[in-house]
């Protein structure tokens, strides 16, 4: 059942069609931001397969970057949400893994 939020919420892939052109309608951002509980249109995006895929990926990449030496952090490992004190908005996200080159110094981040 679809409900106002309490208050604003984006999770940062949601504006990422809008952005790169893929979605025109930027009503649709504002009302997931403001809403919760809506009904999605069915589609025929293979959810199984696709997180299969990216496993598989993911896995090859932090296999290569741990041969190279860097510390890598994975999924939940990078999770965050930071709000906004002026608006009140919270962003929040996923990066599918964080990696350190062990040559460089934090301060060079």
């Amino acid at each position: 059942m679809t409900a106002p939020r309490n208050s604003p919420y984006m999770y940062v892939t949601w504006p990422m069609k809008y952005l790169t052109g893929d979605m025109c309608c930027l009503w649709a951002c504002w009302f997931k931001t403001h809403h919760q509980g809506y009904e999605k249109a069915p589609g025929d995006f293979d959810l199984v397969r696709w997180q299969a895929e990216h496993t598989v990926l993911v896995n090859s990449l932090v296999n290569r970057l741990e041969r190279h030496g860097c510390k890598v952090w994975i999924e939940h490992q990078n999770s965050f949400r930071a709000e906004s004190r002026k608006s009140g908005l919270t962003v929040s996200g996923r990066p599918d893994l964080i990696a350190k080159h062990p040559g460089r110094q934090d301060r060079d981040l």
